[in-house]
This record gives structure tokens, sequence and C-alpha cells, in this order.
């Protein structure tokens, strides 16, 4: 409150009490202007206070800049050819030509070398280990950082061309993997050994898929569909087998708000594979199981397992295929599906159908099939019924939400 707030109200005439604080509000107002340039002058003080300070440290910036300049620098051409000479040592180690003649190759053994390069063995492991991660981490339980993710879906891999002098049919083993920054390991898809390579024919020129293990996330950093594959020769040993296919492809999350196909036609070694893929956008992660409840497999029908999502409905997933070798069972009437995880857009639709058709063409025998949708989840577990002829399975479907890093 300032000295005209406290003034009294006067009572007639001047009294004693008003000259006093006449004499109070007339040195509050004297005063004024001199408590203003006091604050004017602080912030000047203040202002020149910080214009010193950034000076002194220019100035130390200055000194730094004006020693390290002292040292003794090579000139640029000394550090061209610093440069050639490194490079000149890498290609050393390169095959002959690898990058002018097999550019997917070369690509994936720089993949191979920067990924050693890069992570330390001692928390990651090697380029060839596998992921310890499982599916349905949060089925039963869900994770603050968990939620949907975009998914790297692998619809099939098909061999659309051999090289000059390879002939059919081709027996194949090797490996195919995902890489995604869950956990920077090998998610396989395909893991055949020498000894229990697949014949692939130009007929059927598709290789059996058996992944992947877990849900292939896709972030802002590259995933990558790896392929180191071989084709066995003639001799008892490895001695005359060939080097099929070397690849590192990458793929990286989109800004699409609805999900695609993807097909890549990518040559290297000996062959050119066909690499169809989905990016399934706002996904969850499905694990299926599918038990024989009661009743038995058609006789003389081979059969086929598929799934499709609601978006990309003509692209299917083959979890299984088999002909007159039978349904494979294990232990509890559970069905042995090559495959069983897929990305599922959390607000799409999962579609399971099974067909179950003659085994010869001459068979009176017809084709029987069951279809069913499911309802996505972010987590816990959808149960249904599917019944193909007198067969009776329950299929098991287990949800859960997804991470883009490992913690």
């Amino acid at each position: 409150m300032d000295a005209a707030e406290k003034r009294p109200a006067a009572q007639g005439g001047d009294s004693k009490e008003e000259k006093m604080w006449g004499k109070q509000l007339k040195c509050a107002e004297e005063n004024q202007p001199e408590q203003q340039q006091n604050q004017q002058q602080q912030k000047r003080n203040k202002k020149h206070n910080h214009r010193k300070s950034r000076m002194a440290l220019r100035k130390i910036a200055l000194d730094k800049a004006k020693k390290s300049s002292n040292v003794e620098k090579p000139p640029p051409e000394d550090k061209a050819a610093a440069y050639l000479a490194k490079w000149a040592k890498e290609r050393e180690s390169e095959p002959e030509s690898e990058s002018r003649t097999d550019w997917h190759a070369y690509q994936a053994r720089l993949c191979r070398d920067r990924w050693n390069e890069s992570f330390d063995a001692r928390y990651y492991g090697t380029y060839d280990t596998i992921t310890s991660i499982p599916p349905m981490r949060f089925t039963d339980y869900v994770d603050a950082s968990a939620g949907p993710r975009e998914t790297l879906q692998i619809f099939s891999v098909r061999v659309v061309g051999v090289k000059e002098g390879v002939e059919w049919p081709l027996h194949v083993y090797g490996k195919l993997a995902v890489r995604d920054t869950v956990d920077h390991h090998r998610n396989i898809i395909f893991d055949r050994p020498r000894d229990n390579f697949q014949t692939v024919t130009e007929q059927d020129p598709y290789l059996t898929l058996t992944g992947p293990c877990r849900a292939a996330v896709l972030s802002v950093h590259h995933s990558y569909i790896e392929a180191e594959l071989k084709i066995k020769g003639n001799s008892s040993d490895s001695s005359d087998d060939k080097d099929f296919s070397y690849l590192a492809t990458g793929y990286i999350q989109t800004a699409s708000f609805e999900s695609f196909v993807e097909k890549r036609v990518l040559s290297s070694r000996l062959s050119t594979l066909e690499l169809t893929a989905g990016h399934i956008v706002n996904s969850v992660e499905a694990t299926i199981f599918v038990v024989v409840s009661s009743g038995k497999w058609p006789s003389g029908h081979g059969g086929a397992f598929t799934v499709s999502t609601g978006s990309m409905g003509a692209m299917e997933i083959v979890l299984l295929t088999f002909g007159d070798d039978g349904l494979p069972l294990e232990d509890g009437g559970n069905i042995r599906l090559f495959r069983r995880v897929v990305g599922v857009e959390i607000d799409g639709t999962l579609n399971l159908s099974v067909k179950a058709s003659p085994l010869t063409a001459s068979s009176t025998e017809i084709v029987l099939s069951g279809e069913m949708v499911v309802t996505p989840k972010e987590a816990g577990k959808s149960h249904l019924t599917m019944k193909v002829g007198s067969c009776e399975m329950e299929v098991t479907v287990a949800w859960s939400l997804l991470l883009t890093y490992d913690h």
C-alpha cells in the first residue's frame, strides 16, 4: 500500500496529521524515479556481466583453437592417400570383383561384417545367434511398454530363376532368417541341414517355410531378411556343393496407414529369389494351436491349413500342407504345424481355412473344408472348434502385444 492509500480522509481544514501524510506522499513520489533508475541499472549490470562471461568463454575457445591450429596437420592430399590405402586394404580381402559381379552377395557380406563391428559379442552373441525370445510374451499379462506394432510377415520365398548350368530339381539346404531390432538376432524361417535338404522343382519352386518363431517387428531401424542357401552335390561330403543364394535385404517401418504387400526379386550366386512380404500395420502377434479332439482325418485326402488377415484376404500364409504321409500328429492329438505365428491388425480379422483334398485326380472323394473368422485381442486366448468331415479340431489362438526393443 503506497502513501496515497494510507492518507486519512480530510476532516475540515488541514490538520497536522494531514500535513504529515502530505509530506510522506511527496517523499514517495520523489523516490519513485530513483527506484526505477536503480532497477534499470541492475538490469544493465546483469547484462554487462553476462556479456563479460560470454566474452571470457569465447576467449578460452579461441585460445584452444589457436593451440590446436599450431599442431601440424597432414595436408589434404595425405588424408586422401590414407583413405585410398584403407579402401584398397579392404578390397584385398574381398572376393574377386564381388562388388561388381554379385552386388547382393557383396551387401550381405558387408551386413555381416558391420553387424560384428556394431554389436558386442558379450551381450549379443554372434551374427549367427538365434533369437531366444519366445512368442506369447504378453498373452497372460500386459507390459506397459508393449503395444500394437508394424510387423513384417513373410508370405513366401520362390525360386524364379537359376544360372546357366544349374539343373533341376534342386536339393536346397541352409538358412533363411528375419532379423529385427527386438534383440538383433536371427528369427529362423527356413532351416535345413545338408542331410535333410528340400527338393525344389520347376513345378513347385517354393521353399517350405517353418517360421518365424515370434512376430518380426519393424521399426525406424532396418530389419533384414537373410538367405544363406546351398545346393547339394552328388558327393557324400560337401566338396561339390555350391552356394545357391547369399542375401541380406533390409525393410523399414513405413508411414503407411494401411497394410501392404511388397515383392522383391533378388539375384545372388546361382539363383534369383522372389521374396513376398507384408507390412502389417498396427498389429498384434497371433500364435495358433490346433488339436484333434475327436474323429479322424478323411481317408484318401491330403490337407492344407492356411490363414489370412482381413485386409489381405488374397494373401494366404501356409501353416501346413501334407499328402499321403498323413496328418502330422504329436502327443495329445496336437497337429504339428510348419508355421504358427502371424501378425494381425488389431482392428482386423484372422481367417483360418482348412481343406481336405483327394490325393488322386480320379478319386470320387470330394473336397472337404472348414473356415472360421477370429477377432483379434491385445492379450488372452481365443478358443474355437472346427470340423472337416468327421475330424473335429479345437483351435486356440494366443494373442500378444509387441515390443520394438527388448528390455
